[in-house]
């Protein structure tokens, strides 16, 4: 039986883009989050348990859980051992594919020495890895196991609502009743994007180390400068590389319809607004002034609800990423004042400026 080092060398399967098993990715949108850093840290030295890390698209959450699972101590031995699971590099169609990729690991677990008594499926691949990663116990000193499953709401695009993209059922099977709770019954930590001090010092030491000498004079580097910035791209790092590389390929950003991700969030919205679905026009239009009129950014999820008296209209409109759901967590300090309950929110500042783009054509 191999080691669980060793099996986290050998389990790397290859699909289309990028590994599927893949426990040696550096990710390069993880900026200076040392209060996360340290919470999810605590986490992670903490005795096993069920961890789930949410946050909008582009968040950083995929960085901020690499960042941390693969430090090293000051003699270079590693803090954690991780397994990464990343479903964003999975053809959900290319079963043939992902079958081949559970067989390289299946061969490799056993060495194909003993096919007789290798893993023939998911579930007995899982069971193998853990019976080579033994029992854990912080009074042992050894560095704690992590499975990372990267984007799991993947899964969920199997069974697409839409009849345009539905391709098949998908079926959960369970015998525990309390299983919906289960998913949820630990740590729930929402990621966040930077706040708008934050924001600004990623935004100066990009200008430094991303950008070419003779492009620097484009931008402007004090805080008024930066304020524009920011309300156009909020505090995601995402939104912030964007507009820099817009400028250094295109030239100053003269309105907010000339940013790019602005751009494509009101066409994204405006489609939404014609498209038919359970619900209106006029309360699509009345979620964009609530948003665009709140002073916090968020607005708490019940009252949505309990505004338009029916919680079809409120949910739909998250499927549709109208909406972006946020459950409560003290994790994330990028809102203020910290909401103190599930919130939604728009998709972003560049969506929060598509829907004011919006309200003045409507």
């Amino acid at each position: 039986m191999i080691s669980f080092c060793r099996f986290l060398t050998c389990a790397r399967v290859l699909p289309r883009r990028r590994p599927l098993y893949d426990t040696r990715y550096y990710y390069s949108g993880f900026y200076n989050r040392h209060e996360e850093v340290e919470k999810l840290k605590t986490v992670f030295n903490e005795g096993p348990q069920f961890t789930v890390v949410l946050g909008p698209p582009s968040s950083g959450k995929t960085a901020l859980v690499r960042h941390i699972a693969t430090q090293l101590f000051r003699d270079n031995a590693p803090m954690f051992h991780p397994i990464f699971i990343d479903l964003r590099g999975v053809d959900h169609l290319a079963g043939i594919e992902f079958g081949m990729g559970l067989f390289k690991i299946r061969t490799k677990l056993t060495k194909a020495k003993d096919s007789s008594s290798a893993p023939e499926n998911i579930g007995e691949i899982f069971d193998a890895v853990m019976k080579q990663v033994p029992t854990w116990s912080v009074s042992h000193g050894a560095c704690p196991p992590i499975l990372v499953v990267d984007e799991a709401n993947e899964l969920r695009k199997l069974g697409q609502k839409d009849p345009e993209e539905q391709r098949l059922h998908v079926v959960f099977t369970s015998s525990d009743s309390f299983f919906q709770q289960w998913l949820s019954r630990d740590q729930v930590l929402v990621v966040g994007d930077l706040t708008k001090a934050e924001a600004y010092q990623y935004y100066l030491n990009l200008l430094d180390t991303h950008v070419a000498p003779e492009k620097r004079g484009l931008f402007g580097r004090t805080e008024e400068d930066f304020d524009r910035i920011y309300h156009l791209t909020g505090g995601r790092m995402y939104f912030i590389r964007d507009y820099v590389n817009q400028i250094c390929s295109m030239g100053p950003i003269q309105s907010a319809l000339d940013f790019m991700m602005v751009s494509n969030a009101r066409t994204f919205l405006q489609r939404e607004l014609i498209r038919p679905k359970i619900f209106s026009q006029n309360q699509v239009l009345e979620v964009f002034k609530m948003l665009t009129s709140s002073k916090s950014g968020y607005l708490k999820y019940l009252e949505v609800i309990a505004h338009f008296k029916d919680e079809r209209v409120v949910e739909e409109m998250i499927h549709r990423n109208i909406l972006h759901f946020r459950p409560c967590s003290k994790f994330a300090h990028d809102l203020q004042p910290t909401p103190k309950d599930d919130i939604v929110t728009a998709s972003g500042h560049p969506a929060l400026r598509a829907m004011e783009l919006l309200l003045k054509e409507w």
